[in-house]
């Protein structure tokens, strides 16, 4: 494995001297690169490690010093740390050249480490744990005036997760990969809910090449909760393509059954279509515009709808190891009709995560997840708006 690696870096270097011409000026500090180099040719990986993070944080659009910090953690064996580098090279790298030998390196990276587990935790204190409404009472022409029930209106509280997530993969070709995928956690709440169980499985197969990938995902989901049991079972096409470089579309499409226990209006078939444009000007900041359409079926009027909605995600990195992930997403579901009524809802969602590498223990990084959402509807059961901020700690092995 080393041997391919130093083989590839050398590559890399050959490429990189090539394709890209980075000022003295703004750069990293050559003197600091040169010793990061020494200390990986001596065999001390950890000293080298700590520059090229020092060095990452202070260049975060350098692909020079992100290259040599994944070529360094493999070394160091730490995969999970390399891959996650080499993946935000691959996606954001405009060079074909490059990008093949991202995609090389990536490939061993899975047949070195076909295994992974992640230990979930998270805590997020929210004004709404079940989505309720502050109204008391409800006034509308079809469905009249009436009080709304106590257990229909906002709680607020925390809500918390522990857990696990793991998958088994492998190469097929020089192009393909499969991976089984599997994900167990218990769901806990200060107030309103007794304790719940979330299981999913899934499995995987995608045919990846420089320009374009194509894959399917089947699933399931169940939950286990004293308000009814309910599972989901669905498969997922997606697919992406590079128009040029920098610049991608993507998305996927979905069709899920979910089965709920005790619940007449249950949810028949969902179909979900998700399409977007991806465009990375640098390593360090990547944009996506798409739109989102959905179609629930169910055994009541009431229950079905339809809905489209627009997204956008930002990922980007700022000096002092600082990584922001944005989504946001905006959009109207309209109810089939019931009774000679048609219910319709406007609804936005923003979330907003952020962490710094700097303030990793042990390999695990903590990270700050905000969530802003709100509903509004034409029947005052239905509105509902949350804040919610939550600390999870994940470590991967």
């Amino acid at each position: 494995m080393r041997t391919a690696i130093s083989q590839l870096l050398c590559a890399a270097v050959i490429l990189l001297n090539l394709g890209t011409d980075v000022a003295a000026k703004t750069g990293p500090d050559p003197y600091k690169m040169d010793q990061a180099r020494v200390l990986r040719a001596s065999g001390e990986y950890d000293a080298a490690v700590d520059i090229l993070r020092q060095l990452l944080r202070a260049h975060p659009k350098d692909t020079g010093v992100r290259e040599e910090l994944g070529y360094v953690l493999i070394l160091d064996g730490q995969m999970a740390a390399a891959q996650y580098q080499f993946e935000i090279l691959r996606e954001r790298s405009s060079d074909p050249q490059l990008r093949g030998l991202y995609s090389a390196v990536l490939r061993r990276i899975i047949g070195e480490r076909p295994v992974g587990i992640n230990v979930i935790f998270g805590a997020t204190p929210t004004t709404n744990l079940n989505h309720g409404t502050d109204n008391t009472n409800q006034d509308n022409d079809v469905l009249g005036v009436g009080d709304i029930t106590p257990e229909s209106r906002r709680i607020s509280g925390w809500k918390g997760r522990i857990g696990l997530r793991g998958y088994v993969r492998g190469n097929i070709g020089t192009k393909g990969r499969v991976v089984f995928d599997w994900r167990a956690q218990r769901y806990l709440y200060s107030t309103l809910y007794e304790p719940e169980t979330e299981t999913e499985l899934g499995l995987s197969f995608s045919q990846v090449n420089l320009q374009s990938d194509i894959g399917v995902r089947v699933f399931r989901t169940d939950r286990r909760r004293v308000r009814g049991d309910y599972s989901r079972t669905g498969v997922t096409f997606f697919g992406g393509k590079e128009t040029a470089p920098g610049k991608r579309i993507n998305g996927f499409l979905q069709f899920s059954t979910l089965n709920v226990e005790d619940n007449d209006g249950k949810e028949g078939l969902q179909t979900i279509l998700d399409v977007g444009y991806t465009l990375t000007p640098t390593p360090a900041f990547a944009y996506r515009f798409g739109f989102q359409a959905a179609r629930v079926n169910a055994n009541t009027d009431l229950h079905s709808y339809s809905s489209l909605a627009a997204t956008l995600q930002v990922n980007t990195a700022f000096r002092g190891g600082y990584e922001l992930s944005t989504q946001m997403i905006a959009g109207m579901r309209h109810f089939d009709r019931d009774l000679d009524f048609s219910r319709e809802d406007s609804f936005a969602n923003i979330s907003v995560t952020v962490f710094n590498s700097r303030f990793s223990v042990g390999g695990v990084v903590p990270k700050l997840t905000c969530n802003l959402a709100t509903t509004k509807s034409n029947v005052a059961l239905f509105e509902a708006d949350t804040r919610a901020c939550g600390v999870s700690l994940s470590r991967r092995f």
